[in-house]
């Protein structure tokens, strides 16, 4: 229950980028104390700047759009789809992402934000749209 009304206060005082950056962004507090002292003096700058430029550079009209864009941008390819990458080679097994098709990501990008979000969560429409394509592909 304290995580929760910690991670309340955390929202409610700050703004929303701050808010994404700091779910998908390791804390400099953390990167001292993993990373060798050198290691860090390479990385020279914050991951939380250059992800504030990226949400600054997103080409998007609704500006809650941003976030999905650095999703698309950068935690899709450096984390979720490598981590994919590597357990799947790891274990031998071939790995398809049917849903990372160019053509279907640039349609639903152009639906409403609120057609394809609701309360924060896939909203219908787009999950049963999953299930459609999915069936006819496969």
């Amino acid at each position: 229950m304290c995580g929760l009304v910690q991670r309340l206060a955390y929202d409610l005082t700050h703004s929303a980028d701050e808010r994404y950056q700091r779910r998908v962004c390791v804390s400099s507090a953390l990167r001292s104390w993993l990373y060798h002292p050198e290691f860090l003096n390479r990385l020279r700058g914050s991951i939380h700047d250059s992800t504030q430029v990226l949400l600054d550079q997103a080409p998007v009209a609704d500006i809650r759009d941003r976030f999905t864009h650095a999703d698309l941008r950068r935690y899709l390819p450096e984390d979720v789809l490598f981590k994919v990458d590597r357990m799947s080679m790891a274990n031998s097994l071939e790995v398809r992402v049917p849903l990372l098709d160019h053509c279907l990501i640039e349609w639903v990008l152009r639906l409403p934000f609120d057609m394809r979000f609701r309360g924060g969560a896939a909203s219908t429409c787009c999950a049963s749209w999953r299930l459609v394509i999915c069936r006819l592909r496969y």
